[in-house]
This record gives C-alpha cells, structure tokens and sequence, in this order.
C-alpha cells in the first residue's frame, strides 16, 4: 500500500469489508505521528509535548510535515516548529522540558530565556532603526522580517537531532503560505495535519515555485527534486490542470487534511472537546494564488497580519 496515493488507497477500500478494514489498519499506522517525533521528543513526554504544540498554537512544518502527508521517510531532516512571537518564549521552554538544547554561537547565551531576551533586545532596535526588511545575524541565527520571520532559534534534541523554532510576527500559516514553493505549504497542528496543494503534491508529485530566481529557492528546488518532485512552471501548470489560480482558504475542498494519532491523541480531543476549536480559527485564513503577465506564481494572502511594533515575546 505504501506505493498508492492517497486517493486511489480510499477508493481500494471502498470495495469490500475486508479490505477497508486493511486500510483502515494501515492508515492508523501512518497516522500515529510517534514514529517522526521521536528522533526529537522521547516517548514518555510525547503527550506534553503534544500539550505544548496546543497551547502555544504552533506548527509543525517542513520537511516534517511533507513525511508525514507523502508517507515517506527522510534520514536527515529537521523539526520545524513556527510559533508567533507572542507564545515563542513558552514554546522554548517546553522544548528544554523534553530535553532539547539551544544551539547558539554565543556562549554567554545558552537557555532559551536567554536566547529570547537578545531577540527582544535585537527586534526592538530594529524597529527603532526602521530596519524592518533587512536580514540580519542574530547569536548565529538569521531574521527574515519580508517573510513575517522575526527570527530562526535551533535547539538540538536528545537524540541530537535539530530543532528550529521559527519565530513569526504573526500567524504561522501566513508565513507557510511564503514558503519557497508548494511542495511545503503543508503543516500540522497538534490535531490535524494539512496539505494545502494535496492533490497536486501527493498525487501528482508536482511543485510550483514561488521565487524562482531566488539562490536559497533553487538550492530547494534542487533538494526537492532529488525527493522526486517534479517542478512546473505556469505553462506546464496550465496545460497539465494543475496549480489552478485559485481564492482558497485553509480546510476547503482541495485542503488535505489528516487526523492525527499516536500517544495524546485522545487526551488532545477529551481537552478541545472539540479537537477542531484552533484550527477553525486556521480555517479563516485566505489566500489566492495568481500569476503575472511573465507566469510567475503568486500567493497573495486576503488579510496579511499587520506587523505589530509593540513585542510581546
């Protein structure tokens, strides 16, 4: 089953008893998100971490995210985590409390309070300094205010695997829906994992890219058809039916989306009493993806969060 997409595995199960039954059991054991937290969280303390992720209303995204919707497995990724500056502070905390570390150049700064002070310090100046689209190096990490990113902190785990806690000015999901391409705009709450081009980047195993001409873009694009994505440009998309210029919005008919299970699953769904109350505030999120007179593609965000001036981390 591990060779089927995901939409002709639930049509299979659809024609008899006992194999819906046999998807079903597969589907649970790919939806059990132990196995990918692991490397970075140990068992005992998944359920807290789950807790964390919740309370913090962060995401995990990346390459992570991708594993987990496309049922593959990469032998070096990272643990991406977006969080709003707001709750980032907490979120750092509890990564300690499972027993990640801050990795940082700096040595006098080696807790995540210490980490997150110098960025307070840092933003401040910035917006002092009117040096809102400037990337600067931050203790080794670096900023990026034109994408909503206030600033990139790593942490290594137990199993000295990395985790990057990606700061954001505002909501999380506005800066996935920034990210390079399509192949990575998928992300997952401590509920619900979500695919926002499923069926191009499942099914079909097609990406589009947002900045083509950007160095850091091309060394992704680069990495993600390795993966075995196949890049397309406007023209291709357009003949193929594909990367359709679209108003969407999080949760619509073309989101994938993917109940989450594994250790705390129960525990999150008897605490939201409905394991939907944060990510229907998700589902507000709008977007529509365009592209211009050359075929560029373009994701325009409906109501971008306004940058605040006042921090709050």
């Amino acid at each position: 089953m591990d060779e089927v997409n995901l939409q002709d595995l639930r049509r299979y199960g659809m024609t008899c008893k006992a194999i819906h039954q046999s998807v079903q059991a597969y589907l649970r054991r790919w939806n059990n998100i132990d196995p990918l937290l692991l490397p970075y969280v140990p068992s005992h303390r998944i359920t807290y971490f789950r807790a964390m992720q919740k309370e913090a209303d962060a995401i995990i995204g990346g390459s992570t995210a991708l594993q987990f919707m496309a049922r593959v497995r990469y032998k070096t990724s990272d643990l991406d985590i977006y969080v709003e500056r707001k709750n980032a502070r907490f979120l750092s905390l509890a990564l300690e409390d499972v027993g990640c570390t801050v990795i940082n150049r700096n040595v006098l700064h080696t807790t995540a309070g210490e980490i997150y002070d110098e960025i307070l310090t840092d933003w401040t100046k910035r917006m002092d300094d009117g040096e809102r689209n400037e990337r600067n190096e931050l203790g080794g990490q670096k900023t990026y205010m034109s994408r909503g990113i206030l600033a990139i902190v790593n942490f290594e785990s137990y199993a000295k695997r990395k985790v990057q806690v990606v700061v954001t000015d505002g909501p999380p999901v506005d800066v996935v829906l920034k990210c390079h391409s399509t192949a990575v705009m998928n992300f997952m709450t401590a509920s619900y994992a979500y695919s926002l081009y499923g069926w191009e980047t499942l099914d079909c195993g097609l990406s589009i890219y947002m900045q083509p001409y950007h160095k850091q873009v091309k060394n992704a694009k680069a990495k993600y058809e390795r993966r075995g994505w196949c890049i397309v440009n406007a023209s291709q998309a357009a003949d193929l039916e594909v990367f359709v210029p679209l108003h969407r919005s999080v949760g619509d008919a073309y989101t994938w989306i993917i109940k989450l299970g594994g250790t705390g699953s129960q525990w999150i769904d008897e605490e939201n009493n409905n394991a939907l109350n944060w990510d229907n505030g998700l589902r507000r999120v709008q977007w529509t993806l365009t592209y211009t007179a050359s075929g560029e593609p373009v994701v325009a965000l409906d109501n971008p969060s306004a940058m605040s001036f006042v921090p709050m981390i």
